[in-house]
């Protein structure tokens, strides 16, 4: 999932509190800039599918004090293979 318009003080903790009840996370990334700072957007990765339907609910709503856009990320990631499970597991941005 695509997290646009998010406050720069925005934390990882504020946007898992608003998207947990969506679905299992499986991560929260805030791109930073070349000084550091946050750009202003996130991506959210759900371990389900399902869980982007609902998040997409959440278009609009307000989130450190200001109105988000949510929207699908460019492209999904599936199939990739991830160390950690030790075989092929689905990624769902």
């Amino acid at each position: 999932m695509f997290i646009g318009n998010i406050s720069f003080s925005c934390q990882k903790e504020d946007i898992e509190k608003l998207f947990s009840d969506c679905g299992e996370i499986r991560e929260i990334r805030i791109p930073l800039n070349h000084e550091g700072k946050p750009r202003g957007f996130a991506h959210v990765e759900y371990e389900k599918e399902g869980s982007v339907e609902k998040a997409l609910k959440k278009d609009g709503m307000e989130l450190c004090g200001r109105a988000i856009r949510v929207d699908m990320a460019g492209k999904k990631q599936s199939g990739r293979f991830d160390d950690r499970s030790g075989g092929r597991r689905k990624h769902y941005d």
